[in-house]
């Protein structure tokens, strides 16, 4: 199927292609799980004093100055959680594809690499989502951004598994 050289670049460029594609399942759950989506600023005015409350919101759970709860999520944050799970599930495959195309039992790394950039697409798409960006007071948390750093990684990472295939 491949010759020494090719095959041993090949090796090299699934194994990392594999850590990396593992990074971004972790870096999924978290975001998933966390409450850093989108921090929501509001002034209270009590008639003496002004406060600003920093209210943080995720995918399922809202937390607030004192406490977290789960929250019914919005259209938004709905295709948003599908959108990330179905990503999840892309690169658990493609970690499959690698893993038997490594072990020679089929040649599908061009399938791996497709997926990987189907599931870094669809992590944008998920993200802007449930984004709430043109809303007054709202600014985007840690979880969005490492949800777009997975994005970005699971596209550089196609282009690079595609492009040692050429």
């Amino acid at each position: 199927m491949f010759n020494n050289v090719e095959g041993k670049l090949y090796k090299k460029v699934a194994i990392t292609f594999i850590i990396v594609t593992s990074l971004n399942i972790i870096l999924d759950i978290v975001v998933l799980g966390t409450t850093g989506w989108m921090i929501r600023t509001v002034q209270v005015y009590d008639g003496q004093n002004e406060t600003t409350i920093h209210y943080h919101g995720g995918l399922f759970r809202a937390c607030g100055p004192d406490r977290c709860a789960n929250m019914n999520p919005t259209r938004g944050a709905r295709t948003a959680a599908a959108f990330v799970i179905m990503a999840l599930f892309m690169r658990c495959t493609c970690i499959a594809l690698v893993i038997l195309t490594m072990l020679k039992k089929i040649r599908a790394y061009p399938q791996s690499a497709k997926l990987s950039f189907i599931s870094g697409f669809g992590s944008f798409v998920a993200y802007l989502a449930h984004t709430h960006a043109f809303e007054q007071g709202v600014t985007f948390g840690y979880s969005f951004a490492l949800a777009c750093v997975v994005a970005v990684l699971s596209i550089g990472n196609s282009f690079i598994l595609g492009w040692e295939l050429r």
